[in-house]
């Protein structure tokens, strides 16, 4: 029997995987929802995906060779990147409604 040392990459494939899911699962229920709510949520959950794995990509390229600190530290990066989409989102939104208030319904 072989013992198979835990690699870097083998810790991160559940963490991409699972933040390319949230974000591909938002996408596809923007893509086919009826509903403005509904789209506007799902679009939410792709960009938070995508920022998500944007923070698994950037905790593997700075914990490369250390598995166990990769495995420590993924959640901060994912929780970073992912609020810096959120914070991005908002701002979008707040661009939105302010030319809104300014220029009217054009």
């Amino acid at each position: 029997m072989t013992t198979h040392a835990l690699t870097t990459f083998d810790a991160a494939k559940p963490y991409g995987g699972a933040t390319l899911a949230v974000g591909a699962i938002g996408a596809l229920v923007a893509i086919n929802a009826t509903s403005t709510a509904a789209i506007v949520m799902s679009v939410a959950l792709a960009i938070i995906g995508a920022y998500a794995f944007i923070g698994v990509l950037a905790c593997y390229w700075k914990h490369s060779d250390d598995p166990a600190k990769f495995q420590k530290e993924v959640g901060k990066f994912m929780l970073t990147t992912a609020s810096a989409g959120i914070a991005d989102l908002i701002a979008t939104v707040a661009k939105a409604v302010v030319l809104r208030l300014i220029f009217g319904d054009r």
